[in-house]
């Protein structure tokens, strides 16, 4: 499944016109860890039906986190255990195969903390 994504991204990639590596990989690793999180929630959801669960990517120590409902991205964020002294560069929610970028200006200040939800992958960097 895991080849699949990877290479139907790659297709993706051909198909949308010139792209930096750096992007590519991005991407890659990006469908590679999406595949890593469904299997991992399939084994917790077996475990526990009524929750689902979400990766942070990151400096993290608790890289799979339980979601619960109304978890907010500095919720989530903190459960995970974020280890580094300085704030994130910036963080990417990936959601159905759909990159959103946070502001970092905006959640730094609050006025932005968006909802996360179980199968969600956060990137921080």
């Amino acid at each position: 499944m895991v080849r699949a994504l990877i290479a139907l991204l790659a297709l993706g990639v051909l198909a949308g016109g010139c792209t930096t590596k750096a992007k590519a990989r991005r991407e890659a690793r990006i469908a590679l860890e999406m595949g890593r999180l469904q299997a991992m929630a399939a084994q917790s959801q077996n475990a526990n039906q009524n929750q689902g669960t979400l990766m942070i990517r990151g400096n993290v120590r608790t890289p799979i986190v339980i979601w619960q409902p109304g978890m907010t991205l500095s919720r989530a964020i903190a459960t995970a255990h974020f280890n580094s002294v300085f704030p994130p560069r910036g963080i990417l929610v990936v959601r159905a195969g759909v990159t959103h970028t946070v502001d970092m200006q905006r959640w730094a200040q609050g006025a932005e903390d968006p909802e996360v939800q179980p199968g969600d992958l956060v990137e921080i960097f």
